[in-house]
């Protein structure tokens, strides 16, 4: 007989062999830029990567506590990298498309907030035009 825990991990198997021809699919279509992280790349997880977040979430979005499937969910970084997150395990969390959306609508305003701030205490250079005297004797 067919244990429940059986069933659910080749249904989860075929999920991740869906998940990954769609993938395929996308990147063909869609070439995405991979670089270094915070120079305006994106950093694409793998399929497996995804799958293990699913598991040790039990399927639950981190922000709603929705439970979804592999496909309804999103994979993020909990710190992003453009704001110095690490690039490991425990900076990665499963979120469901909405709360997905919600979240990175706020960390782009943060990134945008961190980058004026930088500019701001950044030493200046100095002018290459001249002081200009003005007269003020007549």
């Amino acid at each position: 007989m067919t244990s429940p825990t059986h069933i659910r991990r080749r249904a989860l198997e075929a999920e991740l062999r869906e998940l990954k021809r769609f993938e395929a699919e996308d990147r063909a279509a869609n070439p995405k830029v991979v670089g270094t992280p915070g120079e305006g790349t994106e950093r694409r997880f793998t399929p497996r990567q995804k799958l293990d977040a699913f598991v040790a979430q039990q399927g639950r979005c981190v922000a709603c506590g929705g439970k979804f499937m592999l496909s309804e969910m999103e994979l993020d970084h909990r710190v992003p990298l453009a704001l110095g997150g690490p690039e490991t395990v425990g900076n990665r969390e499963l979120r469901c498309v909405a709360c997905h959306r919600t979240k990175t609508r706020a960390d782009i305003a943060r990134i945008a907030k961190a980058k004026r701030q930088s500019r701001l205490t950044q030493p200046r250079e100095p002018s290459k035009r001249p002081l200009q005297s003005r007269n003020t004797f007549r």
